[in-house]
């Protein structure tokens, strides 16, 4: 509980709107995306409360869009997650519509490849970006790194940048632009 409102009142301080899966109501239909993922094994079965203290985050992107960030796996270099938008929409039984989101990533062994997680994603409210920076797992000093920005029009995030760093042994090679 103590956690909780820690999260609650680092929330309200940064101006973040952070829920905990407990006291937020997932949509059923993104629960039901989330238990799918379970099934296709790209989310831990306990994915609600994978990540400890982490909890399904909510941000209002405006024109009655929701980005919805949800929990869905931890290994020993990353934290994946789930994201989704909800767009309020009258004409539905349930009020909104659900989108799940995906991704362009980098890995080492398939180069560029689409995702429906995002590792460790880190989300930025004043100026609608979101970042991610992906780990392989036993690669030393590997890793990737993307920036999206949300696009209202297209309601999706585009990619703004991806870095990778496919050098697993030098901690000082830097990162090397794969786009643009």
């Amino acid at each position: 509980m103590l956690i909780k409102i820690s999260l609650l009142l680092l929330s309200i301080s940064l101006g973040l709107s952070f829920n905990a899966a407990a006291d937020l109501a997932l949509p059923d239909t993104i629960r039901a995306a989330q238990d799918l993922k379970v099934t296709m094994g790209e989310c831990q079965a306990d994915w609600s409360t994978v990540l400890g203290d982490s909890v399904a985050r909510t941000f209002d992107l405006g024109r009655n869009v929701t980005l919805w960030l949800v929990p869905c796996a931890r290994w020993s270099t990353n934290d994946n997650w789930s994201a989704y938008l909800t767009v309020k929409e009258s004409s539905r039984p349930e009020g909104y519509i659900t989108k799940p989101l995906f991704f362009v990533g980098y890995s080492l062994n398939q180069k560029l490849r689409g995702e429906s997680v995002i590792y460790n994603p880190i989300f930025n409210p004043s100026d609608l970006r979101l970042e991610s920076t992906y780990y392989p797992q036993d690669f030393g000093y590997c890793k990737s790194a993307a920036r999206f920005v949300w696009h209202p029009g297209h309601q999706t995030f585009l990619l703004e940048s991806l870095l990778k760093k496919d050098d697993c042994q030098n901690a000082s090679t830097p990162m090397e632009p794969v786009y643009p």
